[in-house]
C-alpha cells in the first residue's frame, strides 16, 4: 500500500487512510474524522443549470389523429404489414427511392401477423428507434402499449412522424420538373 501514510503500533505496520489522523493515547487508537468539505450554494438569484435535463420533443402527430391522410390511414388498417415496411424503409434510407412495397420488412410482419400476435414487438422495435433517432419523448413501456392497443393507429402515426421529420433530409424534396430553353 505504497503512497499512503503507515503508522507503527507495538512493533506492526497498520494501514492509515490519507484522511485520517491516528493517536495513541494509552495504548487506544483514536481517529479523528475525515475535514469538512465546504460546499458551494448559488446565490440569490443564481441557477445551477447542470442538474436541468433537455427536455425531448413531442411526438407532431397525435396517436388518435390517425384519420388523415386518407391513404395512410387505409393502409394501417387493412395492409399494415405494407406500411410497416414502408416506414421502416423510410427510416433507415431517408426516402423512399428504390422502395418495393413487398419487402422482407412488410413480409416479416404480414407473416408475424398471420400465426401469432407477434408482430406487435415488430411495432415496439420500431417505435423505438423512431423515438430513438429523433430524440422524442416516451419509454418503452408507452410504444409496448400502443403496439398492443392499437398497432395501425401507432403504424400511422409512426408513418407521419417519419415522413415529417425526414422532410429536409432529402428524402421528399419536391423536384422542380423539366424544363424546355429554346435555343437561339
Amino acid at each position: 500500500m505504497s503512497g499512503y501514510p503507515q503508522q507503527a503500533h507495538h512493533g506492526q505496520t497498520a494501514y492509515a487512510p490519507p484522511h485520517h489522523t491516528q493517536y495513541n493515547q494509552g495504548g487506544y487508537n483514536y481517529q479523528s474524522n475525515p475535514p469538512v468539505m465546504a460546499v458551494q450554494t448559488p446565490l440569490i438569484g443564481q441557477h445551477d443549470h447542470s442538474s436541468h435535463k433537455r427536455s425531448s420533443p413531442e411526438w407532431e402527430n397525435g396517436f388518435c389523429g390517425c384519420c388523415s391522410p386518407c391513404g395512410t390511414c387505409c393502409l394501417g388498417t387493412w395492409c399494415p404489414c405494407i406500411l410497416y415496411g414502408r416506414t421502416h424503409y423510410r427510416l433507415e434510407k431517408g426516402s423512399l427511392e428504390g422502395y418495393s412495397c413487398c419487402n422482407s420488412n412488410c413480409c416479416f410482419y404480414g407473416c408475424l401477423m398471420i400465426v401469432s400476435p407477434l408482430q406487435t414487438f415488430l411495432g415496439y422495435f420500431q417505435r423505438k428507434k423512431i423515438r430513438e433517432t429523433f430524440g422524442l419523448k416516451g419509454g418503452c413501456c408507452g410504444d409496448c402499449l400502443r403496439h398492443c392497443c392499437c398497432s395501425c393507429c401507432a403504424l400511422i402515426q409512426e408513418e407521419k412522424e417519419v415522413i415529417k421529420r425526414t422532410k429536409g433530409s432529402g428524402g421528399y424534396a419536391q423536384t422542380g420538373g423539366m424544363s424546355y430553353q429554346p435555343k437561339h
